[in-house]
């Protein structure tokens, strides 16, 4: 036997599932509208300047929706606003790409160098700020601002890269000062120990002073008498040389004097006997 009531039971299943759906989709939609409704609050609160009632409805909602961007955005301005940079820098990566992103997240890197006073933390953050404004005009080349202030904060980084490259060049050069001016003191005190070691050892043995006077004026006399005993001996051998020159001289005179008897005594012999010829007497001596 048929049942009579199946095609009516149908349509009420049918009737049903669209009531239900049509529920579901009011309530997300009402939960949507509600949402929108918090956002747009929190927005207002936002641009009033009433930033940490702000930021208190911008966690409650991204808490019950952590996937929307929309959210991390907005609580990232907030932190930026406040200052908590570290934790802007946190929400604004997980927010949409957009110019302003990359914008923000470059201009807390260089605040924060700013505030710095180490200069190398400071260099650091300047080049983490360009590194941001380069991936925004990456992916926005038309945006004019991310290359303004890519730029400027790179003309600043340049000044802090120089100002740290001049005071590394005069500590340098005031070591190298402060290593002469030691040196200069250790020579002036070792040159000032040792005269006054040397006055200690004149003061404490004054008479090696007179000792050793009297020991050159010793040796000065013995050179004296050395220098006279050689000059006397000089003096005794020219007068023994001009002695021998004499006894050699009169030696010479009496050997010629010798000669000359002897050639006396030849040239009376040879007249004697050329005379004796007769015939050559007038050619002979």
């Amino acid at each position: 036997m048929k049942n009579k009531y199946l095609p009516q039971n149908k349509y009420l299943l049918y009737l049903a599932f669209i009531l239900t759906v049509l529920i579901i989709l009011s309530g997300f939609k009402a939960y949507n509208n509600r949402l929108e409704r918090d956002i747009q609050a929190a927005n207002g609160l936002y641009r009033e300047g009433r930033y940490a009632e702000a930021g208190e409805i911008y966690r409650g909602l991204l808490q019950k929706n952590p996937e929307d961007e929309r959210l991390s955005y907005n609580l990232a301005t907030v932190y930026y606003k406040t200052g908590g940079y570290q934790e802007a820098l946190e929400f604004f990566q997980k927010g949409p790409e957009s110019p302003e992103k990359y914008l923000l997240m470059g201009n807390i890197c260089y605040e924060k160098g700013q505030e710095e006073l180490d200069p190398v933390e400071k260099i650091n953050l300047y080049q983490e700020a360009l590194q941001y404004y380069r991936e925004g005009m990456v992916n926005f080349p038309r945006e004019i601002e991310l290359k303004y202030n890519y730029e400027y904060v790179r003309e600043e980084l340049e000044k802090v890269q120089e100002e740290m490259e001049e005071q590394m060049e005069q500590s340098s050069g005031g070591q190298e000062d402060n290593e002469d001016e030691d040196g200069e003191n250790q020579d002036d005190s070792s040159s000032q120990q040792e005269d006054f070691s040397q006055e200690n050892q004149d003061e404490s043995n004054p008479g090696e002073e007179e000792k050793g006077g009297e020991e050159g004026d010793r040796e000065q006399e013995l050179d004296n008498q050395e220098e006279n005993k050689q000059e006397e001996e000089t003096g005794n051998e020219g007068e023994r040389q001009e002695e021998r020159q004499e006894g050699k001289q009169e030696e010479i005179l009496q050997i010629l004097k010798m000669l000359e008897a002897e050639e006396e005594d030849s040239l009376k012999n040879n007249q004697s006997l050329y005379q004796g010829s007769g015939k050559e007497e007038k050619y002979d001596w």
